[in-house]
């Protein structure tokens, strides 16, 4: 069984405007195991982006804890540890482009952590051929496409060499074809080198990619499983104002029109084959 990753223990989290408190995370108690590929979805205000800042110390709990590889994100001797270990991909990539050279910009995060210069231009070769940008070390990020700026937003990130990665809406401003390639990109690495990838996402039919997902609402994880299952729940979902993904919607009105179609197919292919018998 691969260790454990992230270990939440009645984390907590409030905002105080002025006088009010208003608590966004509650009492959450889970294990992310190394390796995994989890979901993260739920409705607007329920919590998710807070809870992904505090997977690397961005946000401390307001009471709980929250430890990453066995470190306690609450002990500041801990953070620059706890950041190289977790990987950050926000939803606008010009938030996270620091330089005016693209190789410039990947080499940006190990030069801060003080890795030497002939390993640092290793890391910037192997990222940016990871992420399809090898051709662009020399360009302005200025003239990169959307879909291509975060490609160089998560090279950046892969040159830091991180155990997890974290995408907070990290697709959310791309088109069709820069969401797909940028996920292809993401399971790749998660296949080929086991790296762990929390992925916060408004996005149904990303959520299916997943080896798990966990559903918040209101501050809580109220269902936690692997997606066949969790897309059962429909009444629950539509409950946190969630929809299903395009395949199991669709056999679920093939089972309302009379079809017996099994409702806890999630691939295009899968649905086909069975139509097909």
């Amino acid at each position: 069984m691969q260790k454990v990753l992230f270990q939440l223990n009645d984390l907590c989290f409030s905002y105080f405007q002025r006088t009010i408190e208003k608590q966004v995370l509650n009492f959450i108690n889970k294990q992310v195991r190394a390796g995994e590929y989890l979901a993260l979805i739920g409705g607007n205000g329920s919590g998710k982006t807070t809870l992904a800042k505090h997977l690397n110390g961005l946000l401390l709990p307001t009471s709980g804890s929250l430890a990453v590889d066995g470190m306690d994100t609450a002990n500041q001797n801990n953070l620059l540890a706890v950041r190289q270990t977790v990987g950050m991909v926000f939803q606008n990539p010009d938030n996270q482009i620091v330089a005016s050279v693209v190789e410039e910009d990947v080499a940006f995060g190990p030069e801060n952590l003080g890795v030497d210069a002939a390993e640092i231009k290793q890391r910037v070769v192997m990222a940016l051929e990871t992420v399809g940008l090898a051709g662009y070390r020399n360009f302005t990020p200025d003239f990169l496409s959307g879909g291509e700026k975060q490609r160089l937003a998560l090279a950046g990130v892969l040159a830091m060499k991180p155990k997890c990665l974290v995408l907070d809406e990290a697709t959310s401003m791309l088109d069709c074809a820069g969401r797909y390639r940028l996920l292809k990109i993401i399971s790749n690495l998660h296949k080929e080198t086991g790296l762990t990838v929390v992925n916060i996402t408004h996005d149904m039919n990303e959520a299916a990619l997943s080896d798990r997902i966990w559903v918040l609402n209101k501050g809580q994880i109220i269902l936690d499983g692997p997606p066949r299952k969790v897309f059962q729940q429909r009444e629950l979902l539509h409950e946190c104002g969630l929809d299903l993904p395009d395949i199991p919607e669709i056999c679920r009105r093939l089972s309302i029109s009379g079809l017996a179609v099994p409702l806890d197919l999630l691939d295009s292919e899968d649905l086909v084959n069975y139509l097909c018998q």
